[in-house]
């Protein structure tokens, strides 16, 4: 049962100081281990193999935020990349020798300090009789659950494990958190702002391995830290003073002469962040597959509770939408709510005529001066015939103002190189203003055209209850027809969501799209 306010206050208020106790794992064979792949990712991130410096990075990700055994380490790794003979002949002798110095060397046949570590944590935590939970990745859980039980202890119960942040809210009030791997808003081990903000426990254990730091800011950012339906509503002023005192221990062997505190988490998410990537939520639907969402999405959803009010509106996922519901797929074929025209074209009227002209006069002339004078586009002439085409819901013209002026230049209007004093702004100026103007009239008629869908498509669906109940009372994915007669032709796919992941970081193309497995794996940061 949800802690209420006045409890969870009261809590803190008792609590004083919280306490983190971080332990910080060493290893001389992970730490080779480490820094080979490491190497590994970095010498293919520049390569056009894209797919393999993913699978690097989500190997060591994983390794840095989950107890796993040593033998699957390498295992995982074998598998990733192949023998070192086939390594040499795919990447090269440089990538190749780095792999077979990585390989090189027996697995350690002891268990890893890190997995020893963590169920001593969890053994001594049971004798004191103390509630613990353990917050990690839904697919880390049998790592915890395998290394418990390898020691000879009773298994842990479902209850002991905390995946999403309403997981966390509904946890109630407990002595520990056990947390593997630093403390980061996304990524295999992220974790949510509130285990700083807003806890519910005594005592944060924190397992990492050396190296690895939490990522700046965590927790203390109003800016990015969701409020927590506990807070929400009450003023900063009333709320306790979260105060935290850390105490350091290590745990482990020596590490190498040439082991580095290079922290591999931070590299890539800047890595990402240069390659285009975005965080993203995973809504995992049948067969394996799933959806990318950006972070606090509204997203369109059915929930089958009967006791919901309104079972058919836009959740947020991992927050209000949650698994068992179902996600709401408009597919539409056809909408006809009429067409926007650009309203102002006088000074396109003028430079589309000139550019006409030149065109026909010389075009492979003209497609030379805007080269030399810095238009680099791949198809100059297919662009240059797009310009010209008359305005419809935008002025047809080059994206980037630099293009845009050096084709004025090229017609001889950029009208600022005259070398007389101009009471108003040059010609180029002010068509450039005239086509910004087009693209934002176009851009809000989108808008507004989208609102008036979405308001039909929402009303439709309401008509559509009873045949949706029906529907979803045995199926986990149905398609249901829009009735005909109206503006909208189509149909709505459902598809019931088995659960939420966080943690992804994936390219702007693939959010919203339905992908397989193997490709959804990939991106996990």
């Amino acid at each position: 049962m949800p802690v209420t306010a006045s409890e969870f206050f009261e809590f803190l208020k008792d609590r004083g100081v919280g306490t983190i106790d971080r332990h910080e794992i060493t290893s001389a064979w992970f730490a080779r281990l480490r820094r080979g792949v490491r190497r590994l990712a970095l010498l293919l991130s520049d390569s056009q193999d894209v797919d393999t410096w993913e699978r690097l990075r989500t190997l060591l990700s994983e390794w840095l935020t989950v107890p796993l055994p040593f033998e699957d380490m390498h295992a995982a790794l074998v598998t990733t990349m192949g023998s070192p003979e086939a390594v040499t002949a795919r990447w090269g002798r440089e990538v190749g020798h780095i792999y077979a110095q990585t390989l090189s060397g027996d697995t350690p046949m002891q268990r890893s300090p890190m997995r020893e570590c963590v169920c001593k944590l969890i053994v001594d935590l049971r004798e004191q009789h103390r509630g613990f939970k353990i917050f990690c990745h839904a697919r880390a859980r049998p790592h915890f659950e395998t290394l418990v039980l390898s020691a000879g202890n009773s298994p842990l119960e479902a209850g002991s494990f905390l995946h999403s942040v309403p997981q966390y809210r509904d946890a109630g009030l407990f002595d520990t958190l056990i947390k593997v791997g630093p403390l980061r808003a996304g990524g295999w081990g992220s974790a949510p702002d509130a285990v700083l903000t807003a806890p519910r426990f005594q005592h944060l254990a924190q397992v990492v391995w050396w190296g690895c730091s939490d990522e700046p800011g965590f927790g203390y950012d109003p800016a990015f830290a969701p409020r927590d339906e506990l807070t929400a509503g009450i003023e900063d002023s009333h709320s306790p003073t979260l105060q935290w005192g850390t105490h350091h221990s290590r745990f482990g062997d020596a590490l190498p002469p040439d082991a580095s505190d290079l922290d591999e988490l931070q590299v890539f998410k800047e890595m990402e962040h240069d390659r285009g990537l975005r965080p993203a939520t995973l809504l995992q639907i049948g067969s394996g597959l799933g959806f990318f969402y950006p972070p606090h999405s509204q997203v369109l959803s059915f929930d089958p509770d009967p006791s919901e009010p309104t079972p058919v509106r836009y959740r947020v996922p991992g927050d209000t939408l949650l698994g068992g519901m179902y996600l709401v797929r408009p597919l539409v074929n056809d909408v006809d709510l009429g067409a926007v025209r650009a309203e102002y074209d006088s000074y396109s009227r003028t430079w589309k005529e000139r550019l006409a002209q030149a065109a026909a006069a010389d075009g492979f002339g003209l497609v030379l001066r805007l080269q030399k004078d810095g238009l680099d586009l791949e198809n100059l002439y297919a662009a240059i015939r797009n310009w010209r085409k008359p305005p419809s819901t935008v002025i047809h013209a080059p994206k980037q103002r630099k293009h845009f002026v050096i084709l004025m230049r090229a017609l001889g209007l950029a009208g600022d190189d005259e070398g007389t004093a101009r009471k108003t702004a040059p010609f180029w100026r002010q068509a450039w203003n005239e086509i910004r103007r087009s693209r934002g009239q176009a851009i809000q008629a989108g808008v507004h055209e989208h609102e008036i869908v979405d308001e039909q498509l929402q009303t439709i669906l309401k008509r559509l209850m009873p045949e949706i109940r029906s529907k979803a009372a045995g199926e986990q994915r149905f398609v249901i027809a829009i009735p005909g007669g109206g503006d909208i032709q189509g149909e709505f796919e459902f598809s019931i969501v088995l659960n939420v992941q966080f943690g992804f970081r994936v390219p702007e193309p693939l959010l919203r799209t339905v992908l397989a497995p193997e490709a959804i794996e990939q991106w996990r940061a």
